[in-house]
């Protein structure tokens, strides 16, 4: 009996904690449309707001051609490019070589040799941003691919709401069941640092790898220490 009412309290419990991170979860905003004023394929490439993107890659071979190819399609930006191969030993770096002859938006940076003091991934986003020449900055995966218009509509989100930084969850492709409820746990374990944040919180701060949008004067500080 004791156990019972033990096992009936923890799921209680569970489910009580559950919820309220379920309720938090509805500060979470979805990526609005595009906007009516869109600029369609064909506008000059001055009417485009200029975005570089930065993408750390090692050892995603398997994987950097058709994320290189899917934000190459972004569409209606000015779009600039920069993969930086963190020392890897398969192929990524000829793969990527041969994907910047297509196509002069893609620059390939290497790095060979980590400096003291630096995690791989943070130095080679640290890279890639010096190297970076739009109003925007985007931190993205080797492995995240995007919907041609979503890189526009964050943009157009951050203007329309004056702020400096869109950083965007990402789902999972895959057919496990148990890894999707995995991530949305994860998700939920954030979800106070998600209200806080889309209710200006002070010192509320929430970033993901797979999307990280800024405007270039807000990164600036961080880019020259």
């Amino acid at each position: 009996m004791v156990m019972t009412f033990m096992f009936l309290g923890t799921a209680a419990l569970f489910v009580a904690g559950a919820g309220a991170a379920w309720w938090r979860l509805s500060w979470l905003r979805r990526l609005p449309p595009l906007e009516a004023s869109t600029p369609d394929d064909a506008a000059p490439a001055q009417s485009m707001v200029a975005c570089s993107v930065i993408v750390a890659a090692r050892d995603e071979e398997a994987r950097i051609e058709q994320t290189v190819r899917r934000l190459l399609a972004q569409r209606s930006v000015e779009l600039d490019l920069i993969v930086v191969d963190d020392r890897s030993t398969d192929r990524t770096g000829e793969m990527l070589e041969q994907l910047a002859k297509e196509d002069s938006r893609l620059r390939v940076m290497r790095i060979d040799a980590l400096p003291e003091g630096w995690l791989g991934k943070c130095h080679a986003c640290h890279v890639g941003a010096l190297a970076a020449k739009g109003a925007w900055i985007l931190f993205t995966d080797a492995d995240c691919w995007s919907k041609p218009d979503v890189l526009l509509r964050a943009i157009q989100a951050a203007e329309r709401e004056r702020a400096d930084h869109v950083t965007l969850t990402s789902g999972l492709a895959v057919p496990s069941a148990s890894l999707r409820a995995s991530s949305l746990l994860f998700h939920l374990s954030l979800a106070n640092w998600f209200s806080g944040v889309n209710r200006d919180r002070p010192n509320s701060h929430v970033g993901f790898g797979a999307f990280n949008l800024g405007r270039r004067f807000a990164w600036s500080d961080l880019l020259t220490f």
